[in-house]
């Protein structure tokens, strides 16, 4: 997961400094780079073709109530997606939308945002939310609004927690755990051995099919 910011730059990163960040991220091995939490500098997206990076996109939703959201600021997200989604549909190296990130959500914005997605984009890229929601709640809200991809956060301290998850989702769609890795958060707790192996055996086994560490650089 990568935020649009430097450390020294703030937000008025250079392409330069763009280009020594992706290249970094790719000598770590990495072929996935989640761009959080709303539409990044173009630049984003080329310098990941140029790298061989697939990379995800989102509108800058993030800990937000769609039941409760005027119809209005509802409209104005998607909108910002859309711009994005048109934007970029083009690049090589955009593999799919997300509707945003951590919210409390509603099947109708999720159904909203799928066939925005879908009419926006020739190439009907997947789509999903990068969600925080529990999962036997969450599994229902994707299933009921037709997303492509199951979508899971996970920081506690369970070293099950890959397995449960997928379990808990079940086999009917491909499953991404885009955030995790924070679990320390100043805890003090040694997680590593827990995560790392057991992240690594579901990927291996077909069980998870993408993964974004939290985070890239920017905190």
């Amino acid at each position: 997961c990568r935020q649009d910011r430097g450390i020294v730059q703030g937000c008025m990163r250079t392409r330069t400094h763009m280009r020594q960040d992706m290249q970094a991220r790719k000598q770590t091995g990495a072929n996935f780079g989640r761009l959080v939490h709303y539409p990044h500098h173009r630049d984003g997206s080329d310098l990941a073709e140029e790298f061989g990076v697939l990379v995800t996109e989102e509108p800058g939703y993030w800990q937000v109530e769609f039941p409760s959201m005027p119809p209005a600021e509802v409209a104005a997200g998607l909108r910002i997606l859309e711009g994005a989604i048109r934007r970029d549909r083009n690049s090589p190296a955009v593999f799919g939308w997300f509707l945003g990130n951590e919210s409390r959500l509603t099947v109708d914005y999720l159904r909203q945002g799928k066939e925005m997605c879908n009419r926006a984009d020739p190439w009907k890229r997947p789509v999903s939310f990068a969600n925080s929601t529990a999962t036997e709640k969450a599994k229902v809200q994707f299933e009921e609004a037709g997303l492509d991809f199951f979508s899971q956060h996970l920081y506690d301290f369970d070293s099950r927690k890959f397995a449960k998850t997928v379990t808990g989702f079940g086999p009917g769609k491909p499953i991404s755990i885009d955030e995790w890795g924070w679990e320390d958060a100043g805890r003090g707790q040694i997680f590593w051995e827990r995560n790392f192996d057991r992240l690594l055996e579901a990927v291996q086994q077909g069980q998870i099919a993408a993964h974004a560490f939290w985070s890239w650089n920017d905190v």
